[in-house]
């Protein structure tokens, strides 16, 4: 090739930069808001190995990925205040009162609206002797200024454990994700922010 001329190696590679960079953000929007540790941790060490191959084994590559693997660490964050949202996390140990609840809400009414109106406890110490279909939801919310609460309910089932460590113990299975960082109405949200669980 000729001084000056057009090399494709160079957009091949910014291309390839592109494509991983969609990849990590899409995978940050996708799995911090499972908000398990484990999730969030393993995802992180997935990016840095999968960019340490990426780049031939150059650990320049690794270090500069490590910042952006941090993101998935993060948690929501209120632009209009500057700080970052409080959580709360609720149970529905009668997964039946949440789906009543839900079929009875007006198509009108603003999403989760109904939610001020369940009975809502902390998860128990121990779990039940036979397993239980429960709710969990985490609500994320602004201290500030109460706006644009975020909701994100799963079902899960919960059972004993078994392990001798642990023995009778409560756990909590995710078997689906019913809202995925569904923002709440404020009227819903300053409700559920005033709500406290003994």
């Amino acid at each position: 090739m000729k001084p000056g001329g057009f090399s494709g190696g160079w957009a091949v590679a910014l291309l390839l930069l592109v494509i991983w960079l969609f990849l990590v953000f899409y995978l940050f929007r996708r799995f911090n808001h499972s908000r398990n540790i484990n999730v969030n941790a393993g995802v992180g060490v997935v990016l840095c190995g999968v960019t340490w191959l990426f780049g031939h084994g150059g650990w320049e590559s690794l270090v500069l990925l490590l910042p952006l693997t941090m993101l998935l660490y993060l948690d929501y964050y209120c632009e209009k205040c500057g700080k970052y949202y409080s959580n709360k996390t609720f149970y529905v140990l009668n997964a039946g009162e949440y789906y009543k609840h839900e079929k009875k809400l007006n198509k009108e009414a603003p999403p989760f609206s109904f939610l001020p109106n369940i009975n809502f406890q902390k998860l128990p110490t121990y779990g039940p002797t036979q397993p239980q279909d429960i709710i969990k939801i985490r609500f994320s919310y602004c201290k500030s200024c109460g706006s644009n609460a975020i909701v994100d309910i799963h079902s899960c089932k919960w059972t004993r454990s078994a392990s001798s460590k642990n023995a009778g113990r409560s756990n909590v299975t995710q078997q689906e994700t019913l809202a995925d960082a569904v923002y709440l109405d404020d009227t819903t949200g300053k409700k559920l922010s005033l709500l406290s669980i003994d």
